[in-house]
């Protein structure tokens, strides 16, 4: 038998299940990359020091940095001194997927080490 009250041993499994069924803090709800120098299109529009806002698997939006406040919840990405691509195929434009590769330098066949992060679908890649 039992020394525990079953008061105190129902508390004690009900604080273990709820502690086994967190996947650690939630993810902010949208991302977001500030200071870089996108390519809008692969071969158009350049803006520089640019922001540009992920929203789950889409792009939301895409623009100027210079007055954009800092919002909290949100995943910040400092870009600056970098070079922000669309995927091959794709373009940086609202509701566009959320497929872009981030260059630390711009050349014409990038190497491996020259990805500074890769993002798929609104997720960073490894």
């Amino acid at each position: 038998m039992s020394s525990r009250p079953p008061l105190i041993t129902a508390l004690f499994a009900c604080l273990l299940t709820a502690a086994c069924n967190q996947s650690g803090p939630p993810k902010p709800a949208k991302k977001v990359i500030v200071g870089g120098t996108a390519y809008v299109t692969p071969s158009g529009q350049v803006l520089r020091d640019s922001l540009i806002v992920v929203a789950g698997t889409k792009i939301e939006l895409v623009g100027a940095s210079k007055g954009a406040a800092k919002s909290s919840g949100v995943e910040r990405m400092d870009a600056a001194g970098k070079y922000i691509l669309p995927a091959p195929g794709g373009k940086l434009a609202p509701n566009e997927p959320a497929n872009l590769i981030i260059l630390n330098a711009l050349n014409i066949d990038p190497k491996p080490q020259d990805i500074a992060r890769r993002m798929v679908n609104g997720e960073w890649q490894k």
